[in-house]
C-alpha cells in the first residue's frame, strides 16, 4: 500500500517513543521491589566501602595520637612542675619570696638598679624621701628609682628586719649610698604581693634618718 506523506506513522503501544525524562520515571515507576531492594543493598555496600577506606586512612592519625598523648603524660609524670602550670610559688611560697628579697638586697647593694624591674607589680607605693608619694604603674615607678639611684647611689644594703613569711614578706634595713661624694645612710623599706601566684614587690620606701 503506498505511503502517505500525511499520514503520521504509528508504532505498537509497548514501543511508542517517550522523552528521556519520562522514560527514566516510568523505568523507576515500573521496577520491582527486587530490584529496589537490590539497588539499595548495592547502596549501602558502597557507603560501608567509603566508611571502610576513610576509617583505614585515619588509623595511623589515631595511633600517633595515642602516642603522642601518652609521651606528654610519661613527661609530665617524671617533671612535677609541668603539672603546676609552671607557678613555682605554688610549690613553696616562702622559698620564692626569700630568694626575691634576698636578689633585690643583693642586686641594690652592687648597684644593679635593673633587677627590679621585671619584679615590680603593675601598681606600686613608693614613699621617698625626695618626695614622692604616691601609686604608680611598674614603668612609671622603675623610671622613678633608676632616676633616684643615679643620683643617690646605692652602695650597700642590708636587712635589720625581715620576714619570708606567705602572710607578709619583707625586708628593712640600711642602705647606704653617695651622694656628691659623701656617703649618707638611709632606711629601706621593701614588701611583696602575691599576684596571680607570683611574687611582686608593691612598697618601697626610703626615709632618711
Amino acid at each position: 500500500m503506498p505511503h502517505d506523506n500525511n499520514t503520521l506513522p504509528t508504532f505498537p503501544a509497548d514501543r511508542v517513543p517517550q522523552a528521556p525524562g519520562r522514560c527514566a520515571m516510568r523505568l523507576r515507576e515500573t521496577s520491582s521491589p527486587h530490584r529496589r531492594l537490590h539497588l539499595r543493598l548495592h547502596s549501602g555496600h558502597f557507603a560501608f566501602m567509603f566508611v571502610h577506606m576513610r576509617t583505614r586512612r585515619m588509623i595511623p592519625l589515631f595511633i600517633l595520637a595515642a602516642m603522642l598523648f601518652a609521651e606528654g603524660l610519661s613527661m609530665a609524670g617524671s617533671n612535677p612542675r609541668a603539672l603546676s602550670h609552671g607557678s613555682s610559688v605554688q610549690e613553696d611560697p616562702e622559698r620564692e619570696a626569700r630568694e626575691l628579697l634576698l636578689g633585690a638586697k643583693d642586686a641594690l647593694s652592687s648597684g644593679n638598679i635593673r633587677y627590679l624591674r621585671p619584679h615590680l607589680g603593675q601598681k606600686i607605693y613608693l614613699n621617698l624621701f625626695t618626695g614622692i608619694n604616691g601609686y604608680y604603674s611598674s614603668e612609671q615607678a622603675f623610671l622613678i628609682l633608676e632616676s633616684l639611684f643615679s643620683t643617690y647611689q646605692p652602695i650597700s644594703f642590708s636587712f635589720s628586719s625581715r620576714n619570708f613569711s606567705i602572710r607578709n614578706p619583707y625586708g628593712f634595713g640600711p642602705l647606704t649610698y653617695e651622694h656628691r661624694g659623701k656617703r649618707e645612710t638611709a632606711e629601706m623599706f621593701l614588701s611583696l604581693a602575691n599576684v596571680r601566684g607570683k611574687w611582686v614587690i608593691n612598697q618601697i620606701t626610703i626615709a632618711t634618718r
